[in-house]
């Protein structure tokens, strides 16, 4: 992408807008930052020497600009960006035009940020030299300057992020696509369409792992131009190569001939969902020739991310389970087949983002150990009447907030059960962002049950 001699726009001035000024500044190229929100942080930006625009109206004139930026969070379908016909990009399609090597790309509804980190972790234990990047990783184009032709970009890639990238990295990941972000995308489909922007444009000699049961596996067979390997969950006959797969408590491959990796003995995350997680970074090992060694080293001692079923404290028997980045109802779901054994308290709630809760209420219901169920913020309003179809099957509470319902948790909890916090929505009703949310659960904890 020639930037030199254009007009450029950058809308946004967070995480990715910082970014840009930064590469901006290094590489002597002219850019106005532009930002709806008039009271965002803007220091670090005119620090470097650019122009800030702040307000509601920022957006309007964009047709004087060459090129505009735009960043995930503004939707291409902003009134200013609807009527815009010049060149509209972003920070994560100017990183694939600049990087000099490979590139390994995760999507998903769920999962994604776990696989990209485990995938990191076993090319740490290889020969192979690489970065991670993206939501989870680091938004700094200087690794680009600093990288060679042999070295692996990792990136987690968001629906936001695939939206009209126009391009596809050598590997691509689409672990299990559902419905998520339908606050922002116009419809289902278009998440979906998004999604698959991440295999659209790939080559013959790419591959695209992809889970067997997913939503966009047929679609997703029929527009690749590359080769497809498969990875499934705990699955009876071996299925047809190339493939990965869960079986008898093991982990297979036929990439080439049958073998066995591992056993799930060996596997820290070994709950449900993050067997398809793993199976999809080794996956992506085995094509890139990392030997089983290697990636068994790097699984085992993998012990996931925080704020996703992590594990912070057990308190007087009381186990306390942080999945603060649950942001839908389908990582809640996951959550509770993660945790069948022994009494549940299970603590859901925050801003929904146009999703269906229906599932997540069935599964509850059905569900037998479920001791109590806290409904907290605006998404706790909003379930009442479906928790009220299904009260007979399950005991639940709606309270204001976070802190209520831990009160109220404190009221019933017992040794031997597990607090699991698996909002299931958004944060931004109560809290600036999922970390803030989970940071205030663990303090809270502490708080009510240390004393």
């Amino acid at each position: 992408m020639e930037l030199e001699g254009k007009k450029i726009a950058v809308l946004g001035v967070g995480r990715e807008g910082r970014a840009l000024a930064d590469y901006f500044k290094r590489h002597h190229i002219v850019a106005d930052f532009l930002e709806q929100n008039e009271n965002a942080s803007v220091e670090e930006i005119t620090n470097n020497g650019f122009s800030v625009l702040l307000g509601e109206n920022a957006f309007d004139g964009l047709s004087k600009y060459d090129i505009v930026f735009r960043s995930p969070g503004i939707s291409p379908h902003h009134p200013a960006l609807c009527s815009y016909r010049g060149t509209l990009t972003s920070l994560t399609r100017l990183f694939f035009d600049l990087w000099p090597g490979k590139i390994v790309a995760v999507t998903g509804t769920k999962g994604k940020g776990t696989t990209a980190s485990l995938i990191k972790a076993i090319l740490d234990q290889s020969s192979l030299q690489s970065v991670l990047l993206g939501n989870i990783g680091i938004a700094d184009l200087t690794v680009a300057d600093n990288a060679s032709g042999n070295d692996w970009a990792v990136v987690e890639l968001s629906s936001f992020q695939l939206m009209g990238l126009g391009v596809s990295p050598d590997i691509a990941v689409m672990l299990d696509v559902g419905e998520e972000h339908l606050d922002y995308h116009a419809s289902l489909v278009e998440y979906r369409e998004a999604k698959l922007e991440i295999m659209r444009h790939q080559k013959k000699n790419d591959w695209l792992v992809i889970t067997g049961e997913n939503s966009l596996l047929n679609k997703a067979q029929v527009l690749a131009k590359g080769r497809i390997l498969k990875v499934f969950g705990d699955i009876k006959a071996t299925p047809g190569a190339p493939a990965l797969w869960w079986q008898d408590d093991s982990l297979f491959s036929n990439i080439g001939e049958k073998e066995k990796i591992m056993p799930l003995s060996d596997v820290t995350i070994n709950q449900p969902h993050n067997r398809l997680n793993v199976a999809a970074a080794v996956a992506v090992a085995k094509v890139l020739g990392v030997d089983n060694k290697a990636i068994c080293r790097a699984v085992k001692n993998f012990k996931g991310l925080p704020l996703r079923l992590e594990e912070v404290a057990n308190i007087g028997g009381i186990l306390f389970v942080n999945d603060s980045a649950s942001t839908n109802p389908n990582t809640t779901i996951a959550a509770i087949k993660a945790y069948t054994q022994g009494p549940l308290i299970l603590l859901v709630g925050g801003k929904n983002k146009g999703l269906d809760y229906s599932a997540l209420v069935r599964e509850l219901s059905l569900a037998r150990n479920i001791k109590m169920v806290y409904l907290f913020g605006a998404l706790g309003r909003e379930l009442t009447l479906l928790f009220e179809d299904v009260k007979n099957k399950i005991k639940f509470t709606v309270v204001s907030t976070l802190a209520e319902a831990l009160q109220q948790t404190k009221k019933i909890a017992k040794s031997g059960d597990t607090v699991l916090f698996s909002p299931g929505a958004a944060s931004f009703d109560q809290f600036a962002n999922y970390i803030v949310r989970g940071q205030q659960f663990n303090k809270l904890i502490y708080e009510h049950f240390s004393r």
